[in-house]
């Protein structure tokens, strides 16, 4: 019972850990499309352009303080470079894998670029300008660990706990037993004194 509650503690404070990153990015992606639409004028620049979509979620994400931070604490570069023409996109989600679960809609709440088969499954916050609504970001909430790689390593992350407490319960194994027969080894001569 204390593998299930371990591994069900785990996999909460990683769900939360995700949203957290997540809310940070969406701050981060709702001020660059404020930017982006205050040069465009419109969202046309997006229209029909999943690649740079894609482009501005992905950097959102890898400039949140939390990743930004985690990747420094592992000496990992920090710097988006620019995609090179000859860099495939396979190469590029297989060092980092980032799936947006983003949409954008106009301010009629019409989809302007994004994969959504029900808009109304998003949560919706307003992208405002000058205090007028310019837009909506869509975001499909976390409320699982439905991804591969957070699977894979909710397991592992599992197997680790499970050896530990494997390794745990064999130690206290090997100290109880030479402890109990010190502790037991006065008993029949209290007991034959009486």
């Amino acid at each position: 019972s204390m593998a299930v509650l371990t591994k069900w503690s785990f996999e909460r404070g990683f769900l939360q850990y995700i949203n957290t990153v997540e809310k940070e990015a969406q701050n981060i992606l709702i001020d660059t499309l404020t930017e982006e639409y205050r040069l465009q004028g419109n969202w046309e620049f997006l229209r029909g352009n999943p690649q740079r979509w894609s482009e501005l979620v992905f950097a959102s994400f890898m400039t949140t303080p939390t990743v930004q931070g985690r990747m420094a604490s592992e000496g990992m570069s920090t710097e988006l470079r620019p995609r090179s023409e000859h860099q495939d996109d396979n190469s590029r989600r297989s060092r980092f894998r980032y799936e947006p679960r983003q949409i954008l809609l106009d301010q009629d709440r019409q989809l302007i670029v994004g994969y959504a088969r029900n808009i109304s499954t998003f949560t919706q916050v307003s992208i405002k300008d000058g205090g007028q609504t310019i837009g909506y970001l869509g975001i499909f909430p976390v409320t699982g660990l439905y991804d591969m790689h957070d699977l894979r390593f909710t397991r592992e992350q599992g197997r680790a706990f499970s050896m530990i407490a494997l390794v745990v319960v064999v130690i206290l194994t090997l100290v109880s037993l030479p402890l109990s027969r010190h502790l037991v080894k006065p008993i029949p001569s209290i007991t034959g004194a009486t």
